[in-house]
């Protein structure tokens, strides 16, 4: 018997494709109002995220015969959103070059609804009924808007607290990506973080949501997608206290919620993480393999975000291979030559995996080459020198307090005592039965090592800092799986244990609402205020001079910036002049380099087109790269060609002190600066120099060369 669509899922995807339809041909009021701008970005939204994520939830339901309930739906549906919508752009723009447009996202949407309807009239299993909602899920209820609350107000507090971005590493992919979409292209997929450009050209480009709005404003709330999946675990539990654990896991650790929180790939990476934590933890209760296996290619798939997924990566296909390695060497024996297709498949689509295969070849490299200048340091973390060459050591115990209460975090730390408690009473041989368990376990072993190991018995400091953040939230994620275990075996946990966890989350909390505070300091208001005057009295043909306020002249002045890394550049002649001398010729030869490059490919380019007449299909693509490198080429002669004419072009000389409050004025890594006028070189040459800018208060000047 034939079955139809869920007429609930055929209505939305019918209204909402209308109103595309209605706004398409201008159906809907002016859209120069801001209002109706945000309902046409929102509608746009919902038709590139939501309507796939409905649709292929339900398309996975009828492919694998599963009837999914409210929870499961929505955690998947939140997986699909954000890992395969993006996918799905960037695996069309490798397979098709230069056919990226804007409306393809939706075209995409509609092929999703398309697939739904043609597999529900073509199948004997009906979709209808397959998100139930339980009484556990409606039992939820009340912890999940307290948490939502709690998340949401402190989101909302961050990036509220001050107008420019919420660090300095945005900036670089807020440039990137203008550079990019400005071109008509994305980052190729095997390339560095790729998906983290087509999600952004999604909402830029296709939803049409300001770049900065995007990055300053709707980036931090992707922190709360795991708030949906964790509907899963919490539904298990019985108590609101237990419940706001599995909901709160975000905050696990007060780094690891403003990471959450900071517009960069790792942002995206983290809550996929805790939603991969979830679906493991949920198929080892439910135990269903379905669900690990959802974990593994969330863990895969998300490694296109950041590379550091290559870690519970590692240890996912490490529990997978101990526990199926039966299965999969009797699949071998028995289907030699179908092992043998699989293995060429995956060995020819490695290059599309080559920035997670560099990363992990890198890594494993570069600490094998220090194990052998290796020596103890347990000194760790008080005195450290981090793998970028910086000593970033907390100097005292004071220090070393600092940073795990940070990094780790007390919610975690409680976690971690409780733990060793159970191990010790019950065995730790009894957590690793399943393969779930065994991965979560490698995990945490694999960022212990990381944090604290490598570190201290061998002088080797990848990130540590960074790993203690994730082997605090497995800590944490661990109290919902001996929370759930207990009741299953009816031994209700004490509210204790959770309420003293949700005490420490929420003690995360606080402190890094507090770190985000101190943040507005990296980019003052003053600063702003000077970087607006620069953009509104200054010529065009400006470049500006400065030591470490790159970030603030070019992203709020719309300055062409040369940034120095020497402070001596402001009190020191000898120094200015072998530093503005240095810039002038590598402006100039960077200049030319490009031009010739850009030539030269062109050239080689047309003479494979003519050594090869005959081959359409391979003309064509070859005449597609040289007008795109003819459109670069045009785009560098119309930025900087008037720019490589120094007597057109007017240098300034830019300086404003660090502010004391900010967060990293302290640490060991920061030159120090001067901060009284007098001990300017510009001041002592007023032949030379011409203060136009002065706030003397806060210490920002700016100079003419004249």
């Amino acid at each position: 018997m034939n079955t139809r669509i869920d007429t609930w899922i055929y209505r939305i995807n019918v209204i909402v494709f209308l109103l595309l339809i209605l706004s398409l041909f201008g159906f809907f009021p002016d859209r120069e109002l801001r209002v109706f701008r945000i309902a046409e970005s929102l509608l746009l939204l919902s038709s590139i995220f939501i309507l796939p994520a409905i649709n292929l939830t339900a398309v996975l339901g009828i492919i694998t015969r599963r009837r999914f309930d409210l929870a499961e739906s929505l955690g998947l549906a939140c997986v699909i959103a954000v890992l395969f919508v993006p996918l799905a752009l960037s695996i069309e723009t490798e397979v098709f070059p230069n056919t990226l447009f804007r409306v393809l996202p939706i075209i995409n949407a509609a092929i999703s609804f398309l697939l739904l309807t043609f597999l529900s009239n073509h199948q004997a299993k009906t979709i209808a009924g397959t998100i139930p909602l339980s009484h556990q899920a409606i039992r939820v209820f009340p912890a999940f808007v307290i948490s939502s609350f709690i998340l949401v107000a402190s989101v909302f507090a961050i990036i509220t607290t001050y107008y420019p971005l919420p660090d300095l590493d945005p900036y670089y992919w807020v440039s990137t990506f203008q550079n990019q979409f400005s071109q008509g292209i994305i980052t190729p997929l095997v390339s560095y973080r790729p998906l983290f450009s087509s999600l952004t050209y999604l909402f830029n480009q296709t939803a049409n949501v300001d770049l900065y709005a995007f990055f300053k404003y709707l980036l931090p709330f992707f922190s709360l997608l795991p708030i949906l999946p964790a509907l899963i675990l919490a539904q298990r539990i019985r108590s609101i206290a237990g419940q706001m654990v599995v909901f709160l896991l975000p905050i696990a650790n007060a780094s690891f919620f403003l990471y959450s929180t900071l517009s960069v790939p790792q942002a995206i990476f983290n809550s996929l993480f805790i939603i991969a934590l979830i679906f493991s933890i949920h198929s080892l209760l439910s135990r269903d393999s379905f669900f690990f296996y959802v974990s593994g290619t969330i863990l895969l798939i998300g490694s296109f975000y950041h590379e550091m997924s290559a870690i519970p990566l590692i240890a996912w296909i490490a529990a997978w291979i101990i526990f199926e390695w039966k299965t999969l060497h009797c699949f071998a024996t028995k289907n030699k030559l179908i092992t043998l297709l699989l293995a060429i498949i995956v060995i020819s689509h490695l290059p599309s995996v080559i920035p997670l295969t560099s990363f992990v070849s890198h890594w494993i490299m570069s600490i094998s080459h220090a194990m052998g200048v290796s020596h103890p340091n347990f000194a760790f973390p008080a005195e450290y020198t981090n793998v970028d060459g910086n000593a970033v050591g907390w100097q005292d115990t004071a220090g070393v307090i600092k940073y795990y209460a940070f990094y780790f975090g007390p919610a975690a730390f409680a976690s971690a005592c409780l733990l060793l408690i159970i191990a010790w009473h019950k065995g730790p041989l009894r957590f690793v039965r399943k393969k779930e368990s065994v991965f979560l376990l490698f995990s945490l072993i694999f960022f212990l090592s990381i944090s604290d190991v490598l570190p201290r018995l061998f002088s080797i400091a990848l990130l540590p800092e960074r790993a203690l953040t994730f082997a605090s939230l497995l800590f944490v994620a661990a109290i919902p799986l001996l929370i759930i275990r207990s009741q299953e075996h009816h031994r209700p946990t004490p509210i204790t244990i959770p309420v003293i966890i949700i005490a420490g989350l929420i003690t995360n909390l606080g402190a890094a609402l507090y770190i985000n505070n101190l943040k507005k300091y990296l980019i003052t208001p003053e600063q702003l205020t000077s970087a607006q005057w620069i953009q509104d009295h200054l010529p065009e043909n400006r470049v500006i001079l400065t030591v470490g306020n790159d970030r603030l002249l070019r992203f709020y002045s719309g300055s062409d910036i040369s940034s120095f890394s020497d402070p001596a550049f402001y009190s020191d002649l000898n120094t200015f002049e072998t530093s503005i001398k240095k810039h002038k010729t590598k402006r100039i030869e960077l200049f030319k380099s490009a031009q010739q490059q850009l030539a030269d490919s062109s050239e080689n380019i047309r003479r494979l087109a003519v050594q090869h007449p005959d081959t359409i299909d391979f003309i064509q693509p070859i005449e597609e790269e040289l007008t795109r490198l003819e459109r670069i080429k045009a785009t560098l002669k119309d930025a900087d060609q008037n720019k490589t004419d120094e007597s057109e072009t007017r240098y300034y000389v830019y300086y404003a002190a660090p502010d004391k409050r900010n967060p990293y004025a302290d640490r060991p890594y920061i030159p120090a600066f001067p901060d009284k006028p007098d001990r300017f070189i510009f001041d002592i040459y007023p032949d030379r120099f011409r203060m136009i800018y002065s706030d003397t208060e806060n210490k920002i000047y700016l100079w003419e060369v004249l």
